[in-house]
């Protein structure tokens, strides 16, 4: 081959090995990204080639979701979700520094909870449903499994849940919380809306139609009470709006800052990284039009 990404080799030739039957090869390296590789049967009989790779236990398997999600689930106490803070902080009088630290700790929990939130739907949950009824009942092992996923993705959904009433109240001022709270759960929320968007659109795979009937996906039993993130996530722009809107400093008498203020609740309720890009793409709009 052309050795793949390396480029290519011109000094490894082509290997041409007698095989008698039974034998065992192995692929060493990176041999198999170097070589193309064929067994030819030979003789006009028929071949039976059995191949075996290393199984890895890591990204995928039943012990490392449970692992991740038990570690995870370990660390929710530390945090109250109803009022946004980390519990062992001082909130009495804390200074700038450990409010910083506090902000940092608290934002760092709530993006790995949504980011879990999404690994346990859409690469485990869905990904097991989809099987339907026949596969399902032939894998007894992974009944108990998916239940703990499952019972999980309720913990966390109820978390998910407070921190929601937590953004809305915060937009009334009634509690404080910063807005890159708000945009951890926009966009988390909103890379949930497009993942469901492309299982509906793979739900409705003409292949299904041409299949066994106990063969096609089901609908996922838990996922039936799971928020609309369309809907979800026009509340939480709104709430970021108003929370903007409310913690901008807007005296009265101050006619520059009541403009910045107007030009600020306009893109209130696009993140950051939104607003970035925006700006962004009308800097390069306007080049092009010079």
């Amino acid at each position: 081959m052309d050795g793949g990404s390396g480029g290519v080799l011109n000094d490894v030739p082509p290997l041409v090995v007698p095989l008698p039957s039974g034998s065992l090869y192995y692929m060493l390296d990176d041999f198999n990204h170097n070589h193309e590789h064929a067994v030819i049967a030979g003789g006009g009989g028929i071949r039976y080639s059995s191949t075996h790779r290393v199984a890895r236990e890591g990204a995928g398997t039943w012990q490392y979701i449970r692992d991740k999600v038990q570690s995870f689930l370990s660390t929710m106490e530390q945090f109250d979700m109803e009022k946004g803070i980390v519990k062992d902080s001082d909130s009495s009088t804390p200074d700038q520094s450990s409010r910083k630290r506090s902000e940092k700790k608290l934002m760092s929990h709530v993006r790995a909870q949504q980011n879990l939130k999404t690994e346990i739907e859409f690469e485990w949950i869905r990904q097991w449903y989809i099987q339907g009824h026949c596969r399902i009942h032939s894998n007894p092992y992974w009944h108990d499994p998916i239940k703990s996923l499952v019972s999980s993705l309720g913990e966390l959904e109820e978390a998910s849940s407070k921190l929601l009433n937590l953004l809305s109240s915060s937009s009334q001022g009634m509690s404080h919380v910063t807005e890159d709270l708000y945009d951890v759960l926009i966009e988390a929320y909103t890379e949930r809306s497009r993942l469901r968007s492309m299982w509906i659109e793979r739900y409705r795979d003409p292949i299904f139609d041409n299949i066994p009937e106990d063969e096609r996906p089901i609908p996922c039993p838990c996922l039936g009470t799971v928020e609309d993130t369309d809907e979800v996530v026009s509340k939480l722009r709104h709430w970021r709006s108003t929370f903007v809107d409310t913690s901008s400093d807007n005296p009265p008498d101050m006619k520059k800052k009541s403009k910045k203020k107007k030009k600020k609740s306009k893109n209130g309720s696009l993140t950051k990284k939104e607003s970035k890009s925006r700006s962004s793409n009308w800097e390069k709009l306007k080049a092009t039009m010079k």
